[in-house]
């Protein structure tokens, strides 16, 4: 028995032979060896990226030739294994995209043969957003309120109305927050301004809200007693920063002065004589501004005389 070994061929098919010979004879026994087939793979053939870019992505080289590693696309860096020798792995990474769509490619060459793992980056699409989107104040003056950006863009905030005042962070270039104050709002009515922020072609408003001066009015005091024959000069106080106005709702309480007012004030009134044997019960109302406010007047009975 012969035994043999065939080396490794790194080219094309061979033929060869091994030779028996002895006593003038000659045996041979043909090797035919296949010839080298050079193999490449790159997987994935294909990788999506977000418009924020990545880093690390990793591709997998199958190969039984030496081969190197390149990409067609500035925005791609190979960081380790640009090249083998069998086996191995290309790690890469991709830039942020601040604009369209793009697509790139991480390519893998050696013994005449190519392959390619192409890359697919999304477009940037701008991101813009406050909170609160609304707030809601007194009528006070008020300071160092806060109003947070989340942004991936560059941003400018201004307010529309003269009562609303940025004191910092006006501009950013990502995330971000917003202090502003606010004055004091001297009148009944509520009003509404707006922050707003604007940038990359968006715009976002935090509305804001303010309370008017609460509406006032007291009366003191709220009930009284009058005798059966009745009573003048009674005064009742007005506490109000409203105006107001004041009737009775019976025909035997009279106003006498001060049937109105803008602000603090008084009353006056007078109670006519009760001519029946039987309580009495009258209002005096002050109202204004929606407001409405009573003093209750309560008149003891006549005397009954018989006739």
């Amino acid at each position: 028995t012969v035994l043999f070994d065939v080396a490794a061929n790194a080219g094309a098919a061979r033929t060869g032979a091994v030779i028996v010979a002895g006593g003038g004879l000659s045996r041979t026994c043909t090797v035919v060896q296949a010839a080298f087939v050079p193999v490449l793979a790159v997987s994935p053939a294909s990788v999506n990226a977000g418009s924020g870019g990545a880093s690390g992505l990793a591709l997998s080289v199958t190969a039984n030739i030496s081969w190197t590693a390149a990409t067609n696309a500035p925005w791609l860096a190979i960081t380790s294994g640009e090249s083998g020798t069998t086996n191995g792995t290309v790690v890469f990474a991709v830039a942020a995209n601040a604009g369209v769509a793009r697509t790139g490619a991480v390519i893998v060459a050696g013994g005449g043969i190519s392959r390619t793992c192409t890359v697919v980056q999304a477009a940037f699409v701008p991101s813009l957003a406050v909170s609160p989107a609304r707030t809601n104040v007194t009528c006070a003056a008020a300071g160092g309120l806060a109003l947070e950006v989340t942004a991936n863009i560059s941003w400018t905030a201004a307010t529309n109305v003269p009562w609303l005042a940025i004191t910092t962070g006006e501009t950013g270039t990502n995330n971000g927050s917003i202090s502003f104050d606010l004055a004091e709002n001297a009148t009944f009515f509520v009003r509404t301004g707006a922050i707003v922020v604007a940038g990359g072609g968006l715009s976002r408003t935090c509305a804001v809200v303010q309370a008017g001066i609460p509406f006032v009015l007291e009366v003191d005091p709220a009930s009284t007693n009058a005798p059966a024959e009745g009573a003048a000069g009674l005064e009742l106080a007005v506490a109000a920063n409203i105006p107001w106005t004041a009737t009775t709702n019976a025909v035997w309480l009279t106003i006498t002065s001060g049937g109105s007012g803008a602000t603090n004030g008084s009353v006056t009134f007078a109670v006519a004589s009760n001519l029946v044997a039987a309580w009495r019960t009258g209002t005096v109302v002050v109202a204004g501004g929606n407001l409405s406010r009573t003093c209750r007047v309560v008149q003891a009975p006549g005397v009954f005389v018989p006739t």
